[in-house]
């Protein structure tokens, strides 16, 4: 698993994908922050960054789609995140991909 990988996700929706987009250690924890983009949904078609634990995203991850690819940009999502996390106050996802997307749109829907 490297920055900028495409893959197909367990369980993912129809033509959507994870981007690797950092690997990194944080208090002793391997964490993997990814972006799912191509998403069906009307008002979402992208997740632009989901951190998880790595072996959450290994175990989640099936067919490598392609390598070498350009990141979408994240920093802001990334940067929101790192703040939290420095204030203890961020998290990593340990549920599937899936399910964390799942999570994520029905938290959008639901601030409608």
């Amino acid at each position: 698993m490297k920055v900028g990988q495409f893959w197909k996700y367990k369980d993912g929706y129809e033509g959507s994908y994870v981007v690797i987009l950092k690997v990194e250690e944080r208090r002793g924890q391997e964490i993997v922050h990814i972006s799912v983009n191509g998403l069906p949904f009307e008002d979402v078609k992208d997740i632009g960054h989901m951190p998880f634990a790595k072996s959450t995203v290994e175990e989640n991850l099936t067919d490598l789609i392609s390598e070498n690819n350009e990141l979408p940009d994240f920093e802001e999502g990334y940067q929101m995140w790192n703040d939290a996390w420095e204030n203890g106050q961020g998290g990593i996802y340990t549920i599937s991909v899936k399910k964390a997307v799942e999570f994520v749109i029905d938290t959008l829907n639901s601030a409608d």
